[in-house]
């Protein structure tokens, strides 16, 4: 993202793409790289849980679904 690298929808965006394309491993780097520059984006949360989830880091969507809760989101799995 060299032309925009601050803009985190950019990031968003693709990372969706990513986990919708079963692209689990660039997701979770799509939400990493969104969640350095934005700690709270719960968004971010949501995508690295389920792409931990479905790649078999049961205890990294673990911690992810506990800081959404610390945040005040439920957890989703």
């Amino acid at each position: 993202m060299q032309l925009y690298p601050k803009d985190m929808e950019v990031y968003a965006k693709r990372t969706r793409v990513y986990a919708a394309m079963n692209n689990h491993k660039k997701a979770i780097e799509g939400a990493n790289q969104i969640l350095r520059n934005d700690p709270e984006n719960v968004e971010a949360y949501v995508i690295r849980a389920g792409s931990r989830h479905q790649l078999g880091d049961l205890e990294g969507a673990k911690q992810d679904n506990d800081k959404m809760s610390e945040m005040g989101y439920k957890q989703i799995y």
